[in-house]
């Protein structure tokens, strides 16, 4: 049994190993999206097993995808990506 704990540190260590900044959080957003909802009641949901059916999405989502290109750059490689983004936009300008 996969708990929501045992995910996010599993999945913070693969994005860990791939280079990825602020890996923790960015897994953290992501088993939030998965089961619907915000990162304070994720903490609260440590213990929670994670069923298959939320566990598939998110291999899909870590798993390495055709967008994904190494390109030689002199003597260093780099990889690019194409991310969906979403933006919350407000017309507040200063405070």
């Amino acid at each position: 049994m996969t708990t929501v704990l045992d995910t996010i540190d599993k999945g913070t260590a693969y994005l860990e190993k791939k280079g990825i900044d602020d890996a923790r959080r960015n897994m953290q957003l992501l088993v939030t999206h998965e089961i619907g909802c915000s990162r304070v009641e994720l903490y609260m949901q440590f213990d929670r097993p994670m069923t298959e059916e939320e566990l598939i999405p998110l291999r899909g989502k870590l798993k390495p995808s055709p967008a994904i290109r190494t390109q030689e750059h002199g003597n260093d490689a780099f990889e690019y990506a194409q991310y969906d983004v979403a933006l919350q936009v407000s017309r507040k300008v200063g405070a």
